[in-house]
């Protein structure tokens, strides 16, 4: 059992046969910050509104509806400056993806188990997949996957967790879901998927490593 952000245990064992995993905030640093950050260093100061313009174009490439380049021309109009794309490319897709290293082993360790089977279902780009696999190589870590750039659509759309389900052939019942988003947990709650709120990196190790123990 594992108290949640209410304070009330949560029953984490109960015959998940699938467990979902969130990538940005969960396996690895919520990378929109960090990317902000890293171009007001470049830059100075950021624009009024900067960060809920990239936001906007983050969602925009979770979907797969831009590319990159797309994304780089317009934060460079409202940056009023250029930032050069390749150095733009390197902060998006490297140097904003920091993994959480005793996440990443605690998955590992319940992946390797097979039961439950662990899928990740993230909001996540194209170009941020590919540096994640470069970096950490989720993609063969991780074999199953659900990735917003391939579904066309984005948590917490009712649709993103149907997918899920049916892809892991299971009822909302039978499956756990963790993400860093309260809109996320709250929309899967909304199907019946025992969901749980991760606010700190430590949290998910240890529900990870209960649950690869079976306890």
């Amino acid at each position: 059992m594992l108290a949640n952000n209410s304070g009330r245990s949560l029953p984490v064992r109960r015959r998940s046969s699938a467990v979902f995993v969130d990538i940005g905030g969960v396996l690895i640093r919520d990378p929109q910050p960090i990317v902000c950050d890293k171009i007001r260093r470049i830059v100075g100061p950021l624009p009024h509104g900067f960060p809920k313009l990239y936001a906007q174009l983050s969602r925009r490439l979770d979907l797969g509806s831009i590319h990159l380049h797309s994304a780089y021309e317009s934060i460079c109009a409202a940056l009023g400056t250029t930032i050069g794309y390749r150095r733009f490319e390197v902060i998006v897709t490297s140097a904003s993806l920091t993994a959480y290293p005793g996440v990443l082993k605690a998955l590992d360790r319940l992946s390797k188990k097979g039961i439950p089977r662990v899928y990740l279902a993230s909001n996540t780009s194209r170009e941020v997949w590919r540096g994640l696999n470069a970096k950490y190589h989720l993609g063969d870590r991780y074999k199953r996957q659900i990735l917003s750039y391939r579904v066309a659509c984005l948590k917490p759309q009712v649709r993103f967790f149907r997918l899920m389900l049916e892809k892991a052939k299971c009822s909302p019942q039978n499956a756990l879901f963790l993400d860093n988003s309260r809109r996320n947990v709250v929309g899967a709650r909304k199907l019946g998927i025992r969901s749980i709120l991760v606010q700190r990196p430590s949290q998910a190790a240890l529900l990870l490593r209960r649950l690869a123990q079976g306890t």
